[in-house]
């Protein structure tokens, strides 16, 4: 019996660790940021690794994106409560929406890009080829994170550039290090350097989805603006523009790019595929696109009057927006504030509001409600009729005034009231 026992307690190890061999099978496109690079094969799959790092929820994948957004006040929030809010509001406490996030996943970022860089260069002292432009990305992106960082984090370059910024990490650090903060000209002074030494590493032909020679430049144009370094980001942007690799977007050609990936202008775009790893209904455009517009969109966010009021009638930027749920809800008046957005049906009732309006006292006082109703359609079958495009030209915000169209909007569903005869 003790003989059974230890044999089927003998196989039963032989199996365990056979399944467990089996099943433990390591992803071909990613290695962990603690390996050591061999290869040439090993550093493409780590890079390819940090790209996908960058696309998080709380940093490029959507978080990072929505902070300048809401704190910046291109946008506004639909309603307190709606999700959102302590970007909007300011409301970030240490026991909640704190928003650790950005810290932790950015510096995450740079130790697996710092890991890529000490075992290139390792190799490459030891006689490896082929590396440098692993190498130049990974520099890049480490100039990109601490660029990112200070920007949160610090004070503004042209404000306080001695004032304390972040921790400057160019090496593998242990998870409960300790790091003083630097100042924010020296991460910034770290940033360029970081960018100039990746430059000529790099390669210039476009590269989707990883980085190459101008989207080094880019960075470096746009770090150099933050520094007031005007002249320099101008030379920077125009060896971009003049290298004839990209091709700037027309007005025309502008809004259909938003429906492709790696378009003629996309010099750095992140590689973020459907069904791999993207974010879904977590992602920047179910925060943004209007509430039940197309799957678990939430709607959180609205177009700010600032960002409104900043928009000539002719700005491309019309070409991807739409009406929000503002326009059915809470707001009457926000159909003002935007009539591009709208289709002439909404239009016309626009007009018909004016025309109400200079008539207002004769139909409230002297007319029974079916009368009043009566008229309102013939008014609106007028406008079909007539020249739309001239009557829409005479129509601007301004002509319509608050009380016009909330006597329209909601008068009409009270007119039996006495108080409106």
């Amino acid at each position: 019996m003790k003989r059974i026992n230890i044999l089927l307690t003998a196989l039963a190890l032989i199996f365990a660790t056979s399944c467990e061999s089996f099943l433990d099978v390591k992803p071909s496109n990613q290695v962990d940021s603690g390996s050591s690079i061999q290869n040439v094969s090993d550093a493409k799959i780590m890079v390819q690794g940090l790209m996908n790092k960058l696309t998080s929820s709380n940093y490029y994948g959507r978080n990072f994106l929505i902070y300048g957004d809401a704190k910046g006040g291109d946008l506004t929030i639909y309603s307190a409560g709606n999700g959102g809010d302590a970007w909007y509001y300011f409301t970030h406490e240490q026991s909640s929406n704190s928003y650790i996030g950005y810290w932790s996943t950015m510096y995450n970022c740079l130790l697996q890009a710092n890991n890529i860089i000490k075992n290139i260069y390792s190799l490459k002292e030891g006689g490896a080829t082929g590396l440098d432009d692993y190498l130049g990305q990974a520099l890049t992106i480490r100039a990109l994170i601490h660029f990112d960082l200070v920007r949160l984090y610090g004070k503004p370059y042209n404000m306080d550039k001695n004032a304390y910024g972040v921790p400057v990490v160019t090496e593998p650090i242990d998870a409960s290090a300790q790091l003083l903060r630097n100042t924010v000209e020296e991460v910034y002074t770290q940033v360029v350097k970081d960018l100039k030494d990746a430059a000529p590493l790099l390669g210039k032909k476009a590269n989707n989805g990883f980085i190459n020679y101008y989207a080094n430049q880019a960075i470096l144009s746009k770090v150099y603006m933050y520094m007031d370094n005007f002249s320099e980001a101008l030379t920077v942007a125009e060896g971009i523009i003049n290298s004839g690799v990209y091709t700037p977007y027309t007005a025309s050609n502008w809004t259909a790019s938003w429906a492709r990936t790696f378009g003629s202008e996309s010099i750095f775009e992140l590689n973020v595929l459907v069904n791999e790893g993207d974010l879904g209904t977590g992602s920047p455009g179910c925060y943004y696109r209007r509430r039940a517009h197309g799957i678990s969109a939430g709607g959180v966010f609205l177009a700010s009057q600032y960002w409104f009021d900043i928009m000539g009638a002719n700005d491309a930027r019309w070409g991807i927006m739409d009406s929000d749920q503002s326009d059915e809800d809470d707001d009457p008046l926000a159909i003002f504030s935007t009539p591009t957005y709208y289709q002439v049906e909404e239009q016309l009732v626009l007009i018909a509001c004016l025309m109400l309006l200079e008539q207002r006292y004769r139909l409230l006082q002297s007319m029974s409600p079916s009368e009043v109703v009566d008229e309102i359609e013939t008014i609106m079958d007028s406008l079909y009729d007539a020249q739309l495009n001239n009557s829409l030209a005479h129509t601007t915000p301004e002509n319509i005034t608050p009380f016009a169209f909330s006597w329209y909007y909601y008068g009409t569903s009270h007119i039996s009231n006495p108080a409106y005869q």
